[in-house]
């Protein structure tokens, strides 16, 4: 599979969007031919993907109605990317501590396994409102 497939979803950030969202993704990722023996890596994504969306849910739109929610899923021979972007609170990722496992805690490892099943995140706040957040994930080798 050489050419990119690329899905848009313009929504809110209501939860109750992200089962929708999730079966969109995991579809996807398993009809593609480098996931089909990796079963582990779409479960891992999916999660990755559900933790970002409670975060935006949770934090971004904090106080007020669900906003405006842009996810967009690209897919080529090589790569997985997923934006998306949201108009809420700007978050600003290098205040986010590491987990402490000593002392677990009912929240705050969103962020942290994000960065475990991701091989790229980007985080940007642009002056015009607009957050995006870039998961990129390399996919394995075709066998």
């Amino acid at each position: 599979m050489q050419r990119e497939i690329a899905v848009k979803v313009e929504t809110t950030a209501d939860i109750l969007m992200l089962r929708p969202l999730n079966l969109l993704l995991r579809g996807l990722l398993e009809q593609h031919p480098a996931f089909s023996d990796a079963e582990e890596w779409i479960d891992n994504l999916e999660l990755a993907f559900n933790e970002a969306f409670a975060n935006i849910h949770d934090h971004a739109y904090r106080g007020m109605e669900p906003g405006p929610l842009t996810v967009v899923l690209r897919v080529d021979a090589k790569h997985l990317e997923i934006r998306i972007e949201d108009r809420g609170s700007r978050f600003d990722p290098d205040k986010v501590r590491p987990p402490d496992f000593d002392k677990p805690g009912e929240r705050g490892l969103g962020v942290w396994l994000i960065g475990q099943f991701l091989d790229e995140v980007t985080y940007n706040s642009a002056p015009d409102g607009r957050n995006t957040l870039i998961l990129v994930k390399r996919l394995p080798p075709r066998r």
